[in-house]
């Protein structure tokens, strides 16, 4: 059963691209990344126990960065980062890590959703609610007045 990320094989990808290109001159199998991968599996009132991740995604990931020139076959086994995997790894890092651009505001130019640009668009956040009424104090007993008809 799949993680509960709808990116999770994404993800996973780029993390064994990232084991891969860290150890550059090494060939990586999939047993060294089921390793890497795998977890402690929870027994119920046994003690956990380590267990590997599964060698059928990671195999499947592996061969297709293999299809598309990312790892190649390493001669001491297992897969290795090529050069033009290394440069496109490379680039996309450092595309993820360089600063992000402001985008420019022109003061002149009305806001989006209104007419003359100085009021703000309503939206669920600039919406006001009305507020409830705080309830009404009762009155304060005032004392009786006193009677002069009662007959003594």
């Amino acid at each position: 059963m799949c993680p509960l990320n709808p990116d999770w094989y994404y993800i996973r990808a780029a993390a064994i691209a990232r084991q891969i290109y860290l150890r550059k001159g090494a060939g990586v199998g999939v047993g060294h990344l089921r390793r890497k991968f795998g977890e402690n599996k929870h027994r119920g009132p046994k003690p956990n126990r380590f267990s590997k991740a599964s060698g059928s995604i990671i195999r499947h990931i592996v061969k297709q960065f293999v299809e598309i020139g990312v790892f190649e076959k390493s001669t001491d086994g297992g897969r290795k980062i090529s050069k033009e995997g290394m440069r496109d790894l490379d680039r996309i890092a450092s595309r993820a890590l360089a600063p992000k651009k402001k985008a420019k505001v022109n003061p002149n130019k009305p806001k989006k959703g209104t007419k003359s640009g100085s009021a703000k668009p309503k939206t669920k956040a600039t919406v006001t609610k009305p507020s409830a009424k705080p309830a009404a104090k009762p009155a304060a007993k005032k004392p009786a007045a006193k009677k002069t008809d009662e007959k003594k």
